[in-house]
């Protein structure tokens, strides 16, 4: 990347999770934030910046579809869960948020909604 000069977005997470992690157990935020700080960690260094990151993608469509519809994980099917599911991924997009603050001067962090 940094030959070609190609500037990625680091989308840290788009519709998907380890099949062990839970965003309804918990401890779901810190592992999120935690990931995304491991993330921080191994780009800052070896790709030059700006840096900018999206920690997790589309969250209200995301709870739509994992929260209520049940397309993809977890697979709920309530409208409760779908609150459920949209808080704890704020949560954790804002968790996940900080960071890329610690090594990158001026940290971008991109957040798509739909």
């Amino acid at each position: 990347m940094n030959r070609n000069q190609i500037l990625p977005i680091w989308d840290l997470c788009h519709y998907g999770y380890p099949d062990d992690a839970d965003p309804f157990a918990p401890g779901f935020v810190e592992r999120f934030a935690a990931y995304a700080h491991a993330a921080a960690e191994y780009v800052v260094p070896r790709i030059r910046g700006p840096h900018f990151f999206t920690p997790i993608n589309e969250i209200t469509f995301y709870g739509y579809m994992g929260g209520e519809w049940g397309w993809v994980a977890p697979f709920r099917t309530t409208e409760r869960d779908r609150h459920e599911l949209r808080l704890t991924l704020c949560s954790a997009a804002i968790e996940g948020s900080g960071p890329s603050e610690r090594w990158t001067p001026k940290p971008v962090s991109c957040t798509s909604t739909r």
